[in-house]
């Protein structure tokens, strides 16, 4: 591929983000800390509020119009027809909650250190705290052209998470202190970031096509050599020790070792495939939702196992390992919380809010899913039947 191919390919990208980004940081300096805001009154368990139509950009749209620019395949307003498997729909035990600020866009959460539930909010520049007894807090962060999306807990007892729209990676602690650290690319738009085994953390830099690791003291390493296009999204540590992470621009997984080494393999399938997220399952397989309509595994090995949903509307992105030995995915095209069981047996749950736009889902120290509502501006709690 050559040089001005690559510029024109990364300035189409560029032109798909509708959302005002933030001027680049100068450098790797730490920012201010952010000063919290005010704890706001605990949810309600009414969920039957109406909920505020966010005036940003879906972030799957805008991701799948940079992926298009890779493969024109990838339909953004359409699901692709393909053979499914029968899906069993139950009754719902969930409910949800909107959030402090209307419109907040909340997208990936994770289960903090201190045992609340951490999320990001993508539209308001803020990060985002809710105990399981449903006290929410959110913290500004230092600039507003901030867009915080992937976030998990760290080795070091603080919270990371990446911000796209500043191309950085950030801090937060508990007591809502951030610091952020630059990229080399002020374009890289890092989207997805995991704790590894070797005590750092690692994330996905989309359109850079790298994966990069920090130090909880804030040095950065980036690795570059993956496929052109490749697009890395999800990233997970694997139970072998190194780091797997998701590739829809290239139809492939990934996998780094600790020491920069990367090995790719094409997720073999008949049809298109874009993995989209990524996780460790119960049975040491790593699972993945793929956005053209299944979720799939694949071992250590290398052997793929492919798990067509029922609807041909389905667009599972956010996925975890749960209880019940299960996985819990988020369904976006059917607007529903799934579970697939290891031999691939699939349930799924209608959301209590019409076209919510959920996207991250994960497990709380209460044994509950908590998962996001992007569109809606919500964030939902369900009580898993197992």
């Amino acid at each position: 591929m050559h040089r001005h191919s690559v510029r024109l390919l990364r300035l189409l990208a560029l032109t798909a983000v509708t959302v005002t980004l933030g001027a680049p940081a100068a450098s790797a300096a730490p920012a201010a800390p952010a000063a919290p805001a005010a704890p706001a009154a605990p949810i309600s368990s009414h969920a039957g509020d109406s909920h505020h139509r966010t005036g940003h950009s879906d972030p799957w749209i805008l991701l799948c119009q940079r992926i298009h620019r890779v493969q024109p395949h990838l339909n953004c307003d359409q699901r692709h027809e393909r053979p499914h498997r029968r899906s069993l729909r139950q009754a719902s035990s969930i409910g949800d909650v909107p959030t402090p600020t209307v419109g907040s866009g909340p997208l990936d959460i994770t289960t903090g250190p201190d045992g609340a539930m951490w999320f990001t909010e993508l539209n308001v520049a803020q990060i985002g705290r809710v105990t399981t007894t449903g006290a929410f807090t959110e913290y500004a962060l230092p600039d507003a052209s901030s867009q915080p999306v992937g976030i998990v807990t760290g080795p070091d007892g603080n919270l990371w998470f990446v911000d796209e729209g500043l191309s950085e990676i950030g801090r937060i602690t508990t007591d809502g202190t951030v610091t952020e650290f630059a990229l080399s690319d002020p374009y890289a738009f890092p989207w997805d970031i995991t704790s590894g085994p070797d005590g750092n953390l690692w994330f996905t830099e989309p359109t850079a096509n790298k994966i990069g690791r920090i130090t909880t003291d804030g040095t950065i390493t980036e690795y570059s050599g993956l496929a052109d296009y490749a697009f890395p999204l999800g990233i997970a540590s694997g139970p072998d020790g190194a780091l797997w992470f998701t590739e829809p621009g290239s139809g492939e997984i990934g996998r780094i070792t600790t020491d920069g080494t990367i090995t790719e393999t094409a997720v073999p399938t008949s049809y298109y495939s874009a993995p989209f997220d990524i996780v460790t399952g119960p049975d040491d397989k790593l699972w993945f939702t793929d956005e053209v309509g299944s979720v799939d595994s694949v071992t250590t090995g290398g052997t793929f196992t492919e798990h067509a949903l029922s609807d041909p509307s389905s667009e599972p992105v956010g996925i975890t390992s749960g209880p019940g030995g299960k996985l819990w995915f988020i369904d976006r095209g059917t607007n529903s919380l799934g579970d697939i069981t290891t031999s691939g047996d699939v349930t799924e749950t209608a959301l209590v809010t019409d076209d919510s736009s959920a996207y991250e889902v994960t497990t709380g120290p209460d044994g509950k899913l908590w998962a996001t509502e992007y569109g809606a501006g919500r964030i939902a709690v369900a009580v898993p039947e197992l």
